[in-house]
């Protein structure tokens, strides 16, 4: 028998413990159901400031397709890598279309986008350096853990 490389390479990255689908069928899926799941948060998780900037578009459309089968389906993000420092007030201008969009989200979507502050305290943030419409959790694991036990579905972007 011949396997060829890229397919068992394949096949193990699909063996992988926390290898999960992309967003975007974990999204088909949930939109294919007959009912809705309690929740789902999007997570976000990085090493790069400019990630957020590029992702939070993407969750915007998945949310509006999600509340679009289930409109009262609760939907929030929760940031708590590098990238949740884009967020912050001393950024506004740097990042502005991304500040607008978080504002947006939370506004016209009634979509929170909420950080770590104990990542954020590891760099002397606290919830005073971020804009009023990011909410500041006290710590990401514990709220994602919150999330878990609530039934939410967590989507990992």
């Amino acid at each position: 028998m011949r396997i060829l490389l890229p397919a068992a390479i394949a096949l193990c990255v699909l063996a992988l413990p926390g290898a999960h689908a992309a967003p975007a069928d974990d999204v088909a899926r949930l939109i294919a159901a007959g009912t809705p799941p309690p929740g789902v948060v999007f997570e976000v998780v990085s090493g790069d400031e400019a990630t957020l900037d590029r992702v939070l578009p993407v969750i915007r459309e998945h949310a509006r397709a999600l509340r679009a089968r289930f409109p009262d389906l609760p939907v929030a993000v929760l940031t708590h890598g590098s990238e949740q420092f884009s967020l912050l007030s001393e950024n506004a201008d740097r990042y502005a279309g991304l500040h607008a969009l978080v504002t947006a989200l939370g506004k016209d979507d009634g979509v929170p986008v909420q950080v770590c502050g104990n990542h954020a305290s590891w760099r002397g943030k606290g919830r005073e350096d971020f804009p009023d419409d990011v909410e500041v959790v006290s710590a990401a694991g514990a709220t994602l853990a919150g999330y878990r036990d609530a039934g939410f579905v967590v989507i990992v972007m």
